[in-house]
């Protein structure tokens, strides 16, 4: 996630874009992205939800378990499935 996956509908109203892939994603992974991948991500989320709401999110159960996910793909994942977190 970076800055070109986000922009302003005319209402004002935050949008999320992805011109490269287009499809309905997991609501865990959409958080474990908002919440756990870059700063900018972060940042994004901050802005999105209450930092209760944002608590909220991040106790749910999946997004301990794509942490886990995250930790082995990058010990055991070949290189063009590696993501460099920043």
């Amino acid at each position: 996630m970076d800055r070109s996956n986000f922009g302003v509908d005319s209402a004002e109203r935050p949008v999320i874009l992805g011109f490269g892939k287009i499809g309905w994603l997991p609501e865990s992974l959409g958080l474990f992205a908002l919440f756990e991948t870059t700063g900018f991500a972060r940042v994004v989320a901050g802005a999105l939800v209450t930092p209760e709401e944002a608590a909220s999110l991040r106790a749910r159960p999946n997004l301990n378990s794509m942490a886990h996910v995250k930790a082995l793909l990058g010990v055991a994942a070949p290189p063009s499935l590696k993501y460099v977190y920043s």
